[in-house]
């Protein structure tokens, strides 16, 4: 963005002569989203240690998030569903071969990530791969703040029942267009800086499991803390059979 603005939300706090930041982030953007505004960018220059929960950029947090479950903790899916699963592979031209041996909860996460790609919103332009990626350039300290396990542990979680009834309520979110309304819903909120939405999307129970679980997981990474201002979201109707969403 050739003039980038602020977006989300930042906290500054203080203590015994020292200060720091908090920013709220979030894992699916714009690429108008990827250039920290002008508050935000003296944040980060300011701080001698960027923390993120974990790093999107490393091949070994998506190779850990992917690793298949073991057999007594899987799901036993029905052909019938597994059929679902592919045809929503085949809308987002997302290769079966990929995410068969993933998680079947990884997999349905995964998929409803993709979907956001037809509001222009991607986990290329995750705020944490950002953040991780100033660190880099600028020589600063990167800490991460949850283990790979945590983060898989937040989404691949509950007995196998308890997963394939959650797998069913997301892909009927993907399905009906309800998750990526929601996701859309959100990433507006953040990037607004909108507070009061954000906790109005995430005060329900059941609007909270499943948001947390369907638009804060990147499908192969993490969330940190971050948020910025106005969005643009390029909101298209996603055609019917195998057209690819914009990428």
């Amino acid at each position: 963005a050739r003039n980038p603005q602020d977006r989300g939300a930042l906290w500054r706090f203080a203590k015994d002569g020292r200060h720091g930041y908090l920013y709220g982030t979030i894992h699916i953007a714009n690429l108008d989203w990827a250039m920290p505004g002008p508050t935000v960018g003296k944040a980060l220059r300011d701080a001698e240690i960027i923390a993120i929960e974990a790093d999107p950029g490393d091949p070994a947090t998506g190779a850990g998030m992917a690793r298949p479950q073991k057999s007594d903790e899987a799901p036993a899916l029905s052909p019938a569903l597994l059929e679902r699963l592919r045809e929503r592979a085949v809308r987002a031209c997302e290769p079966w071969e990929t995410l068969q041996t993933m998680p079947p909860l990884m997999i349905v996460t995964r998929l409803t990530l993709l979907d956001a790609r037809w509001d222009g919103l991607h986990t290329d332009y995750s705020i944490e791969a950002v953040l991780a990626a100033f660190a880099r350039k600028t020589g600063k300290s990167l800490a991460l703040l949850e283990t790979v396990a945590t983060q898989r542990a937040a989404i691949v979680a509950g007995t196998p029942a308890e997963q394939a009834t959650e797998i069913e309520r997301q892909l009927t979110a993907l399905e009906s267009g309800a998750a990526r309304q929601a996701m859309a819903a959100i990433a507006d909120a953040w990037a607004r800086g909108d507070l009061d939405t954000l906790r109005r999307l995430f005060s329900p129970p059941d609007a909270r499991a499943t948001l947390e679980r369907v638009a804060l997981e990147q499908a192969h990474g993490p969330e940190g803390s971050g948020h910025i201002g106005r969005p643009k979201i390029h909101r298209g109707a996603a055609p019917k059979g195998r057209v690819c969403p914009p990428l």
